[in-house]
C-alpha cells in the first residue's frame, strides 16, 4: 500500500475492477469504492484534521478561471460575478451565530499549479463547495465525515441536463462528481443544470434555481 498525496499517485493491490462498466473508462477507479474509501483512510490517518477554534463556516466557490484550466465551459466573467455576489447574499443572510467565509478556488498558487497536498487542506476545512463541474470539484474527495465536522458538507455542483446536452460528451447528468465518486455518500450533494443556452465554449445557470438550490442548502 502506498499513496504519495503531494502528486495523487495510489498503488494499491491486488485490486480489480473492470473500466469496461463505466463509459467513461478513466474514471473506473473512482467508482470503485474501495480506491475512494482508501484515500479517504489514508488521508485521516496521515493529515489528521486539525480543530477549528471559530466558529466559521468556510464556503469554497470553484470557477474555471484558473490558469490551470485547459478546457472549455467557462462561465462568462459577469455572469460569473452575478453568481459570486448572489452566493454572498445568501451567506450574509444566514444564521447570524455562523459567519461564513466565502473563498474563490482557482487552483493556482504563486503563478502554478497548488499542490496536491495544499488543495486537500483547503477542502478539508470546508462546510459547502459550489462550481460547475470540473477538475477543482474532484477534491470534494477530501471533504470531511459528518462525525468530524458535525454535519455533512454541502456540495453544489453546477451539471449538464437534458436541457444542456452539447456541454459535453456523455452528457446528461453523468459529468457530475456525485456520479464519479459512486454517490459520495460522505456529502449532502446538490445540483443546478446548466441552462439551456449554454455550450462548450460558454455555460450559464438560471439564478432563479441557484437561489432556490442555496435555499434548500443554507
Amino acid at each position: 500500500q502506498l499513496a504519495c498525496l503531494e502528486h495523487a499517485y495510489l498503488v494499491y493491490g491486488p485490486v480489480r475492477f473492470d473500466l469496461n462498466q463505466n463509459k467513461h473508462s478513466h474514471y473506473g477507479w473512482m467508482r470503485d469504492q474501495r480506491y475512494v474509501l482508501l484515500l479517504r483512510k489514508w488521508r485521516a490517518q496521515v493529515h489528521p484534521l486539525v480543530q477549528r477554534t471559530t466558529v466559521s463556516a468556510i464556503v469554497l466557490y470553484c470557477t474555471r478561471e484558473g490558469g490551470g484550466v485547459s478546457h472549455a465551459r467557462r462561465i462568462p466573467r459577469t455572469h460569473e460575478e452575478d453568481i459570486v455576489h448572489t452566493l454572498r447574499q445568501k451567506l450574509a443572510a444566514g444564521p447570524k451565530l455562523i459567519t461564513a467565509q466565502l473563498k474563490i478556488f482557482i487552483g493556482v498558487k504563486d503563478g502554478r499549479a497548488m499542490p496536491v497536498a495544499q488543495q486537500a487542506q483547503l477542502f478539508r476545512s470546508a462546510t459547502l463547495v459550489v462550481g460547475p463541474h470540473g477538475s477543482a470539484l474532484a477534491n470534494i474527495l477530501w471533504l470531511e465525515d459528518a462525525s468530524k465536522m458535525g454535519a455533512k458538507p454541502q456540495v453544489l455542483e453546477f451539471v449538464c441536463g437534458a436541457r444542456s446536452i452539447d456541454v459535453q460528451s456523455g452528457c446528461p447528468y453523468t459529468r457530475t462528481y456525485w456520479y464519479y465518486y459512486g454517490m459520495a455518500q460522505w456529502v449532502d450533494y446538490h445540483f443546478v443544470v446548466f441552462a439551456a443556452n449554454s455550450s462548450r465554449h460558454a455555460t450559464y445557470i438560471n439564478l432563479t434555481e441557484f437561489v432556490s438550490a442555496l435555499n434548500t442548502i443554507l
